[in-house]
């Protein structure tokens, strides 16, 4: 099925404190044991907007064992805050056949935004004038794996722009932000200030495995999207030099 549901709950659309009835993706899955010694049924649900935990309390692996990762299920339940992040506890369970789901609901890659995004974040770069500044932007830009990565990655895991593209977005939104803050406080370097915002979350095209399941790479665990980010830009910078750029 491809007609998307007007209706239909969006993990970043949840509140808390609200009645969830939706259909969603199970990332992951696992049995897990309460402070009691009880089992529970520890849930990653994903549509395109995102990812979210849910609890099925008095579980056990008998229910597990129906919902593989890849699998659809439609959860009934109430949204909570737990530590500051949305969750949702489950009181029904039911499996889904995937030719029952909406596939647009899923598929998060909305390539009509991401090529917006992708323009907007080209033109932001052209107003650069520094020459120095200018041409590491380019340099990113025009790299092909650099380039194709950012147009598909996710800005994060679980919470913020946790979907293919949330990266592009992410960082557009903030080159605008700077763009404007540079017109008010005009002692700022305002090409330095928007290079920053393209480049602050570079390292996360390799922090983040997202072609296929949605998690960290080892060396992105290791080092993270900073370290990453900065040895990107050394490796972007010797290039230059090398072009006597």
């Amino acid at each position: 099925m491809n007609s998307s549901n007007p209706s239909r709950q969006y993990i970043n659309q949840l509140e808390p404190q609200i009645l969830v009835d939706a259909v969603f993706r199970i990332a992951d899955r696992q049995i897990r044991s309460n402070r009691q010694g009880n089992p529970y049924l520890l849930l990653q649900l994903q549509d395109r907007t995102g990812i979210i935990s849910a609890m099925r309390w008095n579980a056990d692996e008998r229910l597990a064992e129906r919902f593989s990762k890849g699998s659809y299920a439609r959860i009934q339940g109430m949204t909570q805050l737990h530590n500051g992040a949305m969750q949702i506890i489950v009181n029904q369970i039911q499996q889904v056949d995937s030719d029952q789901v909406v596939l647009d609901e899923f598929d998060a890659l909305d390539r009509n935004q991401v090529k917006a995004d992708w323009d907007a974040l080209c033109d932001l770069v052209r107003t650069i004038q520094d020459p120095s500044v200018l041409a590491i932007c380019n340099e990113i830009l025009d790299d092909p794996k650099i380039g194709r990565l950012l147009q598909i990655a996710p800005a994060g895991t679980k919470t913020h722009h946790a979907y293919p593209g949330g990266l592009l977005e992410h960082i557009v939104s903030l080159m605008k932000l700077c763009d404007f803050a540079s017109r008010h406080y005009q002692q700022v370097d305002r090409d330095l200030l928007v290079a920053a915002a393209l480049v602050h979350d570079l390292g996360k095209v390799e922090e983040l495995a997202f072609e296929g399941e949605l998690n960290y790479t080892d060396s992105g665990q290791l080092l993270g999207h900073l370290v990453q980010g900065v040895v990107m830009l050394e490796t972007i910078a010797t290039r230059l030099k090398a072009k006597g750029q």
